[in-house]
């Protein structure tokens, strides 16, 4: 079972919240359902504010690759 939460969404845009007009845009210029774009804006924030979590997401997508095809994809740097 997956948690859910409600959002109620600001009247007008503040520095800390959106309104239902600036999601609609965002949703449509991003191609993404509104949850995905909420959910990428928060994927955002966990890597800027929580140490570690980009690594933390990366080691996760290493772990999860080894379990669908037995090895991790690697991608070349150049």
């Amino acid at each position: 079972m997956t948690a859910s939460i409600l959002l109620r969404l600001k009247i007008k845009d503040t520095p800390n919240g959106v309104s239902a007009e600036t999601l609609d845009r965002l949703t449509q210029h991003l191609e993404l359902s509104k949850t995905d774009t909420i959910h990428m804006a928060l994927v955002k924030l966990a890597e800027d504010y929580l140490p570690g979590y980009k690594q933390e997401q990366i080691q996760r997508e290493i772990q999860r690759d080894i379990a669908e095809n037995g090895y991790p994809q690697l991608a070349l740097v150049k």
